[in-house]
């Protein structure tokens, strides 16, 4: 399994020849990742994912290697249990106490069943979690805790409270070079006797014994069994590089009123720190029931009401049918191969419910995944946070079909559960460079002629930077630009009339019977886009923000939520759904891994 190593030099300088050599043995005991720490003033720790990219010839590294190192220990990893594109999953693992490595499979954390879905569990990760609360409640016990897990256990790991480096085998599979002026351990004798003929060492060689602890005693450079009940003091600083993005998200600068940080396109700040957005925002006026009733007419007027299964989609009907009175609705539902399951059943529950007709538009819907892999493929070729909603473009349709079927049912009005101002999300196209003043959610063929203008330019330099991207799918990515901002979208917009309130509105769906999708967890806006956990994954690894914050960003304009409300949720909304992102890969035949990893290892926006 992994290859976990360690390595010291009595002078205090590490030799970057050795250590390299080391690194490179170990890895031929597993290639998927490779991460080093490095002990001097301070405590650096390098992760990498990328096979291409070895850390051992970074800048990075070669810089640390100039420092007084007391040691390096690190991991090269095959992996087993926990997803490799999640950088907290990569060794060394970092808890408050410890930061450790580890070869083998812990049985009492691993996932035992098969699944085609990635695993969100990590057993090294767990247990060093364990043994940091273990430590808490009881620092004696931590020796008795290893030895009681079940499973190949062979450590390296380094305590923040005592300053030392712990060593720990269950099966020998640890061994241990040593001289007058170094010791190594690796997790193979070959290697370190590889490692003695290649720099002319006469040091031995010896297996770590099994079922003991060990501490590496910097002053007396040695390894000796742990004193019980030692007294612990505090160590120098961390430092963490490539470590998960959420602790650099977390200190972006971020608007004083709203939540929205500094990487959102096109954002400034005043002096107060407030951003241009909430400057410029107004609140939205809803036009209210009257107008709505004004505008439809009498009851007896036939309703075109386009049903997608979501929330909004699902109380619209509710409203229009049981608030409003109307009774004479057809529902219609485009399906192109990305509607959910539970958005399918909301649209059979309510359809049932309220006995209307539902009609059905579905695409070659095989044909329409097969498009989206091939957008999402050519995008990795040159990646551009502007180019992401091309990839579900493919569902533009459905406003054409609200004015083909509203003639087709002789139907005097085509309503959408759509129109509410806190969902409009200017950063889609200010990636592209475009200032578009946005109110009550206004649709995209409203848009400003010359912003439409510069967005199809804009576009067609994307094309020609990244010819990946004329491929089979360029005709349907033409049909959705054209229904997106040229067809004009003649459909009443509910939500500009009624009145949205999130609480009451999720009070009510619980009532009536909606459905919600367990995978999206308590905000059910947008579960039924099968697509949403997979973008918001992208902007929210890739620019430091989703649509999630976008939209509580929203919600404070309009006094709904407080600040910190809003930071409380969005820190909840921008959890991977990896479940939900492994359905979407299965769908469209992408390997969801592979693909996490790629989009992980895209620069950053900060």
């Amino acid at each position: 399994m992994c290859g976990i190593f360690f390595y010291s030099e009595k002078n205090k300088y590490i030799k970057k020849k050795i250590l390299t050599k080391i690194i490179k043995f170990s890895e031929k005991r597993g290639l998927d990742n490779l991460g080093v720490c490095f002990k001097n003033s301070d405590i650096e720790i390098l992760k990498n994912n990328i096979l291409e990219e070895k850390i051992y010839n970074s800048k990075r590294f070669k810089n640390i290697i100039l420092k007084k190192n007391n040691f390096a220990f690190g991991q090269c990893r095959l992996v087993t249990d926990g997803p490799r594109f999640k950088q907290e999953y990569n060794q060394p693992i970092i808890t408050s106490k410890f930061i450790g490595t580890h070869n083998g499979i812990i049985l009492d954390y691993s996932k035992n069943e098969y699944s085609e879905n990635i695993s969100s569990e990590n057993d090294t990760r767990n247990f060093y979690q364990d043994l940091t609360k273990t430590y808490f409640e009881n620092p004696s016990e931590i020796e008795n805790f290893i030895k009681n897990k079940k499973g190949i256990i062979n450590i390296i790991f380094f305590s923040l409270e005592d300053n030392r480096l712990y060593i720990f085998s269950n099966n020998g599979s640890l061994y241990l070079y040593f001289d007058n002026e170094r010791i190594l351990i690796a997790s193979e004798s070959f290697f370190l006797e590889e490692i003695r003929k290649k720099f002319g060492l006469n040091g031995s060689i010896k297996k770590i014994n099994i079922n003991k602890l060990y501490y590496y005693n910097e002053d007396l450079f040695q390894v000796d069994v742990v004193e019980k009940n030692k007294q612990f003091q505090k160590n120098s600083t961390l430092k963490v590089f490539k470590e998960n993005n959420k602790l650099q998200i977390n200190n972006l600068k971020k608007c004083t009123k709203c939540i929205l940080p500094e990487t959102y396109p096109l954002i400034k700040f005043n002096k107060q720190g407030i951003c241009n957005y909430c400057e410029s925002y107004k609140k939205q006026e809803f036009l209210g029931d009257d107008k709505l009733i004004q505008l439809i007419g009498d009851k007896q007027k036939k309703i075109l009401f386009g049903l997608s299964g979501g929330r909004d989609s699902c109380y619209g009907l509710y409203y229009l049918y049981e608030v409003l009175g109307y009774k004479n609705i057809i529902t219609y539902t485009y399906d192109w191969g990305l509607t959910t399951d539970t958005a399918r059943k909301n649209i059979s529950h309510f359809c049932q419910k309220y006995k209307v007709e539902n009609i059905i538009r579905s695409a070659n819907i095989s044909k329409k995944r097969h498009f989206i892999r091939k957008n999402i493929l050519a995008w990795l070729k040159k990646p551009n946070l502007g180019m992401v909603p091309l990839f579900f473009i493919g569902d533009k349709p459905f406003l054409y079909y609200g004015t083909d079927l509203k003639n087709k049912t002789k139907s005097d009005v085509t309503i959408h559960g759509t129109g509410f101002q806190c969902e409009q999300m200017e950063f889609k196209v200010a990636y592209c460079g475009i200032d578009q003043k946005l109110k009550n959610n206004v649709r995209m063929y409203g848009f400003d002629f010359l912003n439409k203008l510069k967005l199809f330019n804009w576009y067609a330099l994307q094309f020609i930077k990244n010819p990946k991207y004329i491929n089979s799918s360029l005709i349907d990515n033409i049909i959705g630009f054209y229904s997106s901002f040229i067809h004009k979208d003649k459909a009443v917009h509910l939500y500009n009339y009624v009145k949205y309130d999130s609480q009451n509105i999720d009070k009510k769906l619980n009532e009536i019977g909606f459905i919600s999708d367990k995978a999206y967890g308590n905000n059910q806006w947008r579960a039924g886009d099968g697509q949403t956990a997979f973008t918001n994954y992208i902007y929210y690894n890739l620019g430091g923000f989703s649509e999630f914050d976008n939209y509580r960003s929203n919600q404070v304009r309009e006094g709904i939520l407080s600040r910190e409300e809003a930071i409380n949720l969005a820190n909840v909304d921008n959890q991977p759904r990896l479940d939900t992102i492994s359905n979407f890969c299965n769908l469209i035949g992408i390997n969801t891994e592979d693909l996490l990893l790629k989009i992980t290892n895209i620069k950053k926006r900060f």
